[in-house]
């Protein structure tokens, strides 16, 4: 049988460089909008994530604060603005709904960020809408079409509130920002309206997911009402609070704490870090919380991918002169992974370590090594007895936890004794409360094994993914290593049993190609921790431990693709060793931001390898 067409480009590109010498939906309200032209082109799609701090910010109107008003001796609504401004700039917001922006305020704020920020509806649409406006940041955001929606406020006044689509400048991703502010009892008991005004926005946000399928709907406000916003939104639309709650069945169970300011999402934005921030500087400006959460919405491509399960395999020391020689014999295991799927044979390990569990840990958490630096701090390769938290300082996000918090399955299979810290480190007694939706747990990972047997350990694992796939699971194969120690890299013994491994890879490939649950929805990342020269791998300047594979198998992804050909953003390194300060190549440490990518999750939170998640495994640039 001959190497495909796919691969052999793969390959010859490769060796290059290779170390061997060897619509308009509203009610009828629509101040017009922004058409698709010349001024406006349509961007392509987008390569990394859709990545996004927006916020929620009920001003205190000015004439709350103005001689006469009813909150003496607070600060006057423009002086207000300026700390309410310098919040926005300390807290990196790319988007906001403000409620009570009065014409003061409005004006302040134009005159202290001036293009800095577009702005709807601002002052086109009188004084009364002007109240509830959208910002959003030019350089993030471009406008696409500004519409208005009547909802009732006091005494049932109808009152235009705004909602707009905007374009990211950088991804291209289209998505609808609608803010309200739904009115309170301060004039008396007004039940009725803000029940009104809650049915309107459900049917608008029902609208614009079913005119404009693909574009996610947010809404940020001031609802003056919990859970009785909180449920019927929840149970009614796709619209997802960005500090949880969940139904069980017909049982509401709404976010705690649980302010009257919001913030709202459908898929495929997630939220993460959402928080109600009532600082000193917030106290002064507001009698209300800054509400921020980071948004993420997956790159268009995963999107669509079809993945719904991700299996990494780690076969430690496999060199990728190694995996060429296996590619040539037409070996049935992680060659048929290289011609069917994307591939490099010039990819890098973590900068600082070429050993084992300091670059497991990086492919879990999407950090580097160095802590000072936000790295996770596992430096020494054995397992210490404690955890990744001990070893940086803080508590380190990672894939598993990430997963697992949006109730995902998870499983880590090893024979190397050593990933145990990895195991401790997201167990019960270990892992982060879980911060968002219904609580799944501390206990991170799913299912844990780990047997110095290669055999038993992919007997075992293959059997779950026949029985009960997990949602994301972690494979790790030290034989290869532990033979490259013994006789040497690219001994006989060596490539002997790299054989035996590509055996066990084949058996893992048949189970999904098998099973119909996995078959075409399951994404296979094969790599290393590092390589290794004659009998140790533990300089990390030398080319033999640094360069490793990286390759990439699944739904839509190209057969025999060069992932650098796809990925023009990275830099194909060859005899060179990158640090983090340059042009990136593939990295190992990539794997946990794919992993996110693949299940249209967000970034691992304090990551800093592929955090845009621009890793492109799907398709052209």
């Amino acid at each position: 049988m001959l190497i495909g067409a796919g691969l052999a480009l793969v390959l010859m590109a490769t060796v290059l460089h290779f170390a061997s010498p060897f619509d308009s939906d509203g009610d009828g309200s629509d101040d017009g909008q922004a058409s698709l032209s010349a001024e406006n082109p349509r961007a392509p799609a987008p390569t990394g994530a859709t990545q996004f701090r927006m916020a929620s910010f009920n001003l205190l109107g000015a004439g709350h604060t103005r001689p006469g008003g009813d909150r003496p001796g607070w600060a006057s609504g423009e002086q207000r603005m300026v700390w309410s401004v310098q919040l926005l700039r300390q807290q990196n917001i790319d988007l906001v709904g403000f409620q009570e922006m009065q014409d003061p305020q409005f004006k302040k704020f134009k005159a202290l960020t001036g293009t800095q920020y577009g702005i709807y509806p601002g002052s086109e649409l009188g004084p009364a809408a002007m109240h509830n406006s959208i910002a959003w940041r030019r350089d993030t955001w471009e406008v696409v079409q500004k519409k208005w929606v009547h909802i009732p406020y006091f005494g049932g006044d109808l009152i235009r509130m705004p909602y707009v689509q905007l374009r990211h400048v950088r991804t291209g991703q289209l998505a609808w920002f609608a803010n309200f502010h739904n009115p309170a009892n301060a004039r008396g008991d007004a039940r009725k309206w803000r029940i009104k005004a809650t049915n309107i926005e459900i049917a608008l946000a029902n609208r614009l997911r079913e005119n404009y399928p693909g574009q996610p709907v947010h809404f940020t406000g001031d609802m003056n009402e919990r859970e009785l916003y909180f449920c019927p939104v929840h149970r009614r639309t796709e619209l997802r609070s960005a500090n949880g709650g969940y139904f069980t069945g017909s049982t509401c169970h709404p976010p705690k704490p649980m302010p009257v300011d919001w913030i709202f999402g459908t898929a495929p934005t997630r939220f993460t870090g959402y928080v109600a921030l009532r600082s000193a500087l917030v106290r002064k400006s507001t009698d209300h919380p800054l509400v921020i959460a980071n948004a993420s919405i997956p790159p268009a491509r995963a999107q669509t991918s079809g993945v719904t399960r991700v299996v990494v395999i780690s076969v430690e020391g496999l060199r990728p002169d190694m995996l060429a020689q296996l590619a040539a014999a037409n070996a049935p295991g992680m060659a048929y992974f290289m011609e069917k799927g994307a591939s490099t044979l010039d990819a890098r390990t973590e900068y600082t370590r070429t050993t084992q569990l300091p670059n497991a840990t990086s492919m879990v958490t999407g950090r580097s090594v160095t802590a000072k630096y936000g790295g996770h701090g596992v430096g020494v390769d054995r397992d210490t007895g404690g955890t990744i938290a001990q070893a940086a300082g803080h508590y380190v996000n990672s894939a598993f936890a990430m997963a697992h918090d949006v109730g995902y399955s998870t499983a880590l299979y090893a024979q190397d004794p050593a990933m145990a810290m990895i195991r401790r480190s997201y167990d019960a007694r270990h892992g982060a409360l879980d911060p968002q939706t219904r609580d799944y747990g501390r206990n991170k990972i799913t299912t844990y094994a780990q047997n110095r047997s290669s055999a038993v350990l992919v007997r075992d694992f293959t059997r779950q993914l026949a029985a009960s796939p997990r949602r994301f699971s972690f494979l790790q194969l030290n034989d290869l290593d532990t033979v490259g120690h013994e006789s040497g890299y690219m001994s006989a013994a060596y490539r002997k049993s790299a054989r035996r491994v590509d055996e066990l890879v084949r058996r893992i490939r048949v189970t999904i190609n098998n099973s119909a649950t996995l078959r075409g929805h399951t994404l296979v990342v094969l790599t290393t921790e590092h390589a290794g020269y004659r009998r140790t791998n533990s300089d990390p300047s030398l080319l033999r431990n640094h360069q490793i594979p990286f390759v990439v198998w699944g739904p839509t992804v190209r057969a025999g693709t060069d992932l650098y050909a796809i990925n023009p953003q990275l830099r194909r390194p060859g005899r060179t060793r990158p640090g983090y300060n340059e042009a990136q190549p593939v990295r190992n440490t990539d794997v946990a931001n794919l992993v996110m990518t693949a299940l249209r999750l967000p970034s691992v939170p304090g990551s800093n390898m592929n955090r845009g998640q621009t890793l492109n495994v799907f398709g052209g640039p």
